[in-house]
């Protein structure tokens, strides 16, 4: 299938997006570049707490309902908004017209590249992440349509048995959820097209939010932000590479936005650089509702880079003139705030301290991927790299030591990730973030882009200050001196899409291609599963090893699996049909599980089973014994084939 058959789908993503939150902006009376930076936070935000909302009103979730309650906050917020203000929308504009120009060329020119990027990775508009976690993300999106219910407390009913449920961020299946509904149901695309929106879209606008934020006035920030956003390994790309970890990536898109929202209440950026204080303020605390009903564990993150920008404020305050009580006071509420968030970072980062990811590598190798923004291998990012260290520099020598120290905080963090030991003290540090690398390495490069663009400014005003007089009359009889930047701009970017983007891109590539020997979904496998409808009841369950592409019956099959993901049910049924249903013929249990979860068919894919991102380090039929020697158990007859892949119907029962 074309990218051009897919444009409409992506105009349904960029429509749901973009538009609920800009009729809430606009009502709110915010104007300027935070309507387009700040419109798909609040898109989702409303749109996941919808979702929660539903359930306990007897709403559905489909379309028409959700469009009805989004008209419907927009108009209630028009409305309060004039109660209080005695104003429809805002009475003023609060962006620079000036800096319009410079901010659609800083946009286009990252929407260009990253889609560009992406389209390259994904290949095929219907293709699919073959990674392990593709298959709890993509069948939840189908579970939220078929059940009508995109709650983050309902999602994980997709993997718990009937009537259990728990809390699991579904932002982005909510999201995608809408789009699928409304551009004909195919999960897939929609998928690809809201994860180019979220890393095309929404990731630029955000870092140009914070550059603005950062350097205040700087034309040269705004295209450099646009650029840089294109050009580093660890994000966008990497979150849609390894995992595969859609929320985390959806969540991360928003770090940028919410930092320079963070600095702007703090009062460590010119007032009313983003929005006036009140309105950002409201604005952060919605982007914040978006990034915890995305990935919770991002909101920690936030407010940890934030950390050193509230220091700064406490010394600021206790340095100043103010009462000797209001100067204790905020040294007081600042430890107490330290004492509570670190107490809930112990708290909930025990949940990942199950998670098996160890170190993979040595301090002084991890520092090495840390100055170089790369990891395990990859090509440097030696612009972005470079740019990152001038940026630190720029703001150490100007005394904003507190921008340092929001690079420094994940920095850190990643460190710990890539060399610590496993061990309690990884546990503590980084079970928040499951122990994984890589989720640290996405977000050490949300705010190394930010940085590296105060390097581009420093190097600029560096070149101001020694260049412009002898070049100046020259420029000028040119009549080339405005649009230097620009010039500058196409240098940086091809500077940046070198052999660390090139390698990124290419690393990608092969966990969404399609191929006879794909590691989670073949060619032959998806063949049957499209011909699922053909052979199995819409009442019938399929049966099958989830670390094989038989998982993906549901989402690509339109049929209802046992197994939708390898975390799968402890219900004791569950478990003995998956361990010995290659005894149906022979044992009653079997058939009574059978006939009690109403599973009559089995896919049997083999035993292959390998995530892109490397090969298995265990046994994958370990748990699913009872899809072994099918063929020759005398349980099953051979309903459809494809090569070597097998659709049965269990017959060892009637």
């Amino acid at each position: 299938m074309s990218w051009l058959s897919a444009l409409p789908v992506l105009a349904v993503s960029i429509g749901f997006f973009y538009l609920p939150g800009l009729a809430v902006l606009l009502a709110a009376g915010a104007r300027g570049f935070v309507l387009h930076a700040a419109a798909p936070a609040v898109s989702a935000a409303l749109v996941a707490v919808l979702a929660i909302a539903f359930p306990f009103v007897a709403l559905p979730w489909a379309v028409p309902v959700v469009m009805a309650a989004l008209l419907a906050i927009a108009a209630g917020t028009a409305v309060v908004h004039r109660l209080l203000t005695g104003a429809w929308g805002a009475s003023r504009r609060y962006r620079k017209p000036t800096e319009r120009s410079w901010i659609i060329t800083a946009l286009a020119i990252a929407a260009v590249a990253i889609t560009i990027q992406l389209v390259i990775v994904i290949g095929d508009p219907t293709n699919m992440s073959q990674t392990f976690d593709a298959a709890f993300h993509l069948n939840g999106v189908k579970f939220v349509l078929d059940s009508a219910n995109a709650s983050s407390f309902h999602l994980s009913g997709l993997i718990l048995p009937p009537g259990a449920s728990s809390f699991y961020p579904a932002a982005w299946h909510g999201m995608v959820s809408l789009v699928a509904a409304s551009s004909g149901g195919d999960v897939l695309m929609a998928a690809n097209t809201v994860n180019i929106v979220i890393a095309a879209g929404i990731w630029p606008a955000g870092v140009v939010a914070l550059s603005r934020a950062l350097a205040p006035g700087s034309r040269v920030a705004i295209l450099a932000a646009g650029v840089l956003s294109a050009g580093i390994p660890g994000f966008p790309i990497l979150p849609l590479d390894y995992g595969v970890l859609y929320p985390y990536f959806f969540a991360l898109a928003f770090i940028p936005l919410a930092l320079a929202l963070g600095l702007s209440v703090l009062g460590l950026v010119p007032r009313g650089t983003l929005a006036p204080p009140v309105l950002a303020a409201l604005t952060l605390a919605v982007t914040l509702v978006a990034m915890g009903l995305a990935q919770s564990a991002v909101v920690f993150a936030w407010a940890a880079m934030l950390v050193p920008a509230a220091l700064a404020v406490v010394v600021r305050i206790w340095r100043g003139s103010g009462p000797r009580g209001v100067r204790w006071a905020a040294v007081l509420a600042f430890g107490i705030a330290m004492l509570v968030f670190a107490a809930a970072w112990y708290v909930i980062g025990r949940l990942g301290n199950t998670s098996p990811w160890d170190a993979h590598a040595s301090p002084v190798y991890a520092l090495y991927e840390l100055i170089s923004n790369s990891r395990e291998g990859a090509f440097p990012a030696v612009v972005i790299s470079v740019l990152t260290i001038v940026g630190l520099v720029s703001v150490l020598r100007n005394g904003r030591w507190w921008i340092g120290g929001m690079w420094a905080v994940s920095a850190v963090l990643f460190l710990l990730a890539a060399s610590l030991p496993y061990g309690d003290l990884r546990n503590v540090t980084i079970g928040l973030f499951y122990k994984d690398t890589p989720r640290l390495t996405a977000l050490l490069a949300t705010i190394a882009v930010p940085i590296a663009v105060l390097g581009v400014s420093a190097v600029w005003r560096f070149a101001e200050k020694r260049l412009q007089p002898r070049l100046d009359q020259r420029l000028r009889a040119a009549r080339i001196a405005p649009v230097l930047p620009f010039f500058a701009a196409v240098l940086l970017l091809a500077a940046t899409q070198g052999n660390a983007m090139q390698y990124a891109v290419a690393d990608a590539r092969p966990k969404y291609a399609m191929t006879e020997s794909s590691p989670i979904l073949s060619i032959d496998e998806r063949t049957i599963l499209e011909r699922l409808g053909e052979h199995v009841p819409e009442d019938s369950i399929v049966a099958g090893n989830p670390w094989t592409g038989a998982s993906l019956a549901y989402v690509v099959g339109d049929r209802r699996v046992l197994n939708p993901h390898f975390n799968i049910s402890s219900d004791p049924e569950h478990v003995t049909v998956n361990t010995r249903l290659n005894e149906a013929g022979t044992d009653p249990e079997v058939c009574a599980a059978l006939e009690s979860l109403g599973v009559g068919y089995v896919l049997d894919f083999g035993i292959y089973t390998r995530d892109a991102g490397g090969v298995l380090s265990f046994d994958s039929t370990t748990n699913f014994e009872g899809y072994l020697n099918l063929a020759e158990s005398g349980a099953v007859t051979e309903i459809d084939r494809e090569n070597d892949k097998v659709l049965y119907r269990i017959t060892g029962c009637d």
